[in-house]
Parts: structure tokens; sequence; C-alpha cells
């Protein structure tokens, strides 16, 4: 019962999102440009948030996981955040290993996911990391999760 509201929920998600993607790419072609200046920056934060995803304390791997999400919310952000080739399949791998560990962690990659799934010349890139086989696995964990809990209560 649990997993046919969640795939019905989906399924809703998913609609709403296809019908509002040509919006969503109008906005993106709209937003303005960061300059050469402000993207040498933003490169330097995110590759210190890039390296706080290696750290040994999933707190520290969630609160840079965040910071990146909240940078990717931002469309004009979008193209210098792509423009380092080993921030997605880092997050990949950190959700892969770690994400098991802590829901704030999968949290934040996965609303890179959710914001990069709006546009359609990113779907690309969610394939090649597979974002979604790892986004069942989650799905699949916490509806186990859940389960398990309804059962000890």
């Amino acid at each position: 019962m649990l997993q046919q509201s969640l795939r019905q929920l989906v399924t809703g998600w998913h609609s709403s999102v296809l019908s509002s993607q040509r919006s969503d790419e109008s906005q993106l072609a709209a937003q303005p440009r960061l300059s050469g200046t402000q993207q040498k920056q933003q490169g330097n934060i995110v590759h210190v948030l890039q390296e706080n995803l290696y750290e040994d304390d999933v707190k520290d791997k969630a609160r840079a996981a965040n910071c990146i999400a909240s940078l990717f919310r931002q469309a004009q952000h979008l193209e210098p955040l792509l423009s380092h080739a080993t921030l997605l399949p880092t997050l990949a791998r950190v959700l892969r290993d770690d994400g098991k560990r802590s829901v704030d962690l999968c949290v934040g990659i996965q609303s890179v996911w959710l914001v990069l799934s709006n546009f359609s010349q990113f779907h690309q890139l969610l394939v090649e990391n597979q974002v979604g086989v790892l986004t069942i696995d989650i799905l699949d964990l916490e509806i186990k999760r859940t389960e398990h809990r309804v059962k000890v209560r």
C-alpha cells in the first residue's frame, strides 16, 4: 500500500515537472550571467565544499551537500557549477556510500538532482551518474525503515 501511494506521488510529481519544464528552460536562458571574477570566487567555494564531501564526519558532508544544493537552486549558478567535471560524480559517490547514514545528506544531494531534473538539457548528466537507481535505492531503504518502525510499535 505504501509503495503504491509512493508510486502515485512520484507519477504526479513527474507530470507536474514535465508541464512546467518549458517555463523553467526559458527562465534558465533569462538568468543573468556571473562575471569572470564571480565565477572564479564561486569555483573556489565549490572546491572547498567538494573537499568537505570527503570528510569522515557525515554532518560535515551533509552541510557541504546542502550548501551545494542551495547554489544549484539559483539558475545563474548552474553553468559554473556544472563546469566542475567531478562535482556530480562526487555527489553520486557520496550518496551511494553514505546515503544510508544520514537523511540530511540524502536530502541535500537529492535537492541537486531535483533541480537538474527540471531542465531537459541536464537529463543526460543524471543518467550518466545513475541518479535514478540511487534515488530508487534510497526510496526503497526509507520504505523498509518505515515498515520496520511500524512493526516495532
